[in-house]
């Protein structure tokens, strides 16, 4: 077998055609790897944050405060820390 199909002159450089294939091909699979890594993420982050939600909804439900009594209840609670800190 004639090895010199292998290699072509490139920059004044002779390449093993075979060797940048392989290394072109392992970079391939490292970005793609790298990509699904960060689908994943998102994926389970925006599954954490739907999670989060229905526990909030449930703690709600038990208590059997309306979102609009939440809501004063959160600013009753912030003005009362400001005055503390006002004082």
């Amino acid at each position: 077998m004639d090895t010199a199909v292998f290699f072509v002159e490139f920059n004044g450089n002779a390449p093993c055609l075979i060797c940048e294939r392989k290394k072109r091909a392992t970079q391939l699979q490292r970005e793609l790897t790298s990509q699904q890594s960060l689908f994943h993420k998102a994926k389970n982050d925006a599954d954490a944050a739907d999670k989060a939600s229905y526990v909030v909804s449930e703690m709600i439900t038990k208590t059997g405060f309306s979102q609009r009594q939440m809501k004063l209840r959160r600013d009753l609670q912030y003005y009362s820390q400001i005055t503390i800190l006002l004082h």
